[in-house]
């Protein structure tokens, strides 16, 4: 069984189990839909088959290679076709993306700050993912993010505005290349134009499979404020802590 099967039949990534353990900007699509999203939704995608979505409609999909779906991740623009390899395989996925949202989430003391999550609160879903994946990721991956739900918020100032998080674009990147690195990460392609075969109305074996795709949620320069005010909102109405 895949990785991605054990998570789903653990309920910890099924949409429909009461143990889903939410992840910031990253929606997986309910096993009884896939055939939906992947034939319908997303039918104009060619060489990848998605299985999670963000809040922008992009989508974390497996690659397909020769014809075969790999265990690779990538992330997919829904409307261009640009796409970027997130990351070796599904937990490998799943890690970086919380390792993002410690990078773009905004943290403030203030309770009455509604643009921000406290600091408390933002620790509280680190431990509530580290709990859940831990039995499933690296020894390193556990380790770093429990070191970071301990770490306290910094000031960041991204080319002039300036919020606090748990770390800076910088460290994200330095962490990155430390412990999920791959020759192929950050890999860019179009999945129109992808030199391998993709055979349409093929959807996955069970909700398993063996490759995963998947893509990270970075959000250019110019919607980040929007992007994080987003997400925050998304952690928040998640732990029921709209301030």
């Amino acid at each position: 069984m895949s990785k991605f099967d054990e998570l789903y039949a653990a309920g910890i990534i099924d949409p429909n189990s009461e143990k889903c353990v939410y992840i910031s900007d990253m929606e997986f699509f309910p096993k009884e839909k896939y055939e939906y999203y992947i034939n319908d939704i997303y039918e104009d995608m060619q060489n990848v088959i998605p299985f999670a979505k963000n809040s922008g409609g992009d989508v974390y999909a497996w690659l397909v290679e020769d014809g075969k779906q790999t265990d690779i991740v990538a992330f997919c623009s829904h409307d261009d076709g640009e796409s970027t390899i997130y990351a070796e395989d599904i937990c490998a996925a799943v890690f970086r993306r919380i390792l993002e949202s410690c990078c773009e989430e905004e943290l403030s003391e203030d309770e009455d700050d509604e643009d921000a999550m406290t600091l408390s609160a933002f620790r509280e879903y680190l431990n509530d993912c580290i709990s859940a994946f831990s039995p499933y990721f690296k020894k390193e991956y556990t380790e770093q993010l429990d070191a970071l739900s301990k770490a306290p918020a910094k000031d960041i100032d991204d080319d002039g505005y300036e919020y606090q998080a748990l770390i800076t674009s910088d460290e994200l990147d330095e962490i990155i290349e430390s412990t999920i690195y791959f020759d192929r990460i950050d890999e860019e392609f179009n999945y129109y134009d992808y030199p391998f075969p993709y055979t349409k109305n093929c959807s996955p074996k069970s909700v398993t499979t063996k490759g995963e795709h998947f893509f990270m949620v970075r959000s250019v320069r110019f919607e980040r404020m929007t992007y994080r005010v987003g997400v925050c909102r998304s952690i928040q109405l998640s732990y029921e802590r709209f301030f």
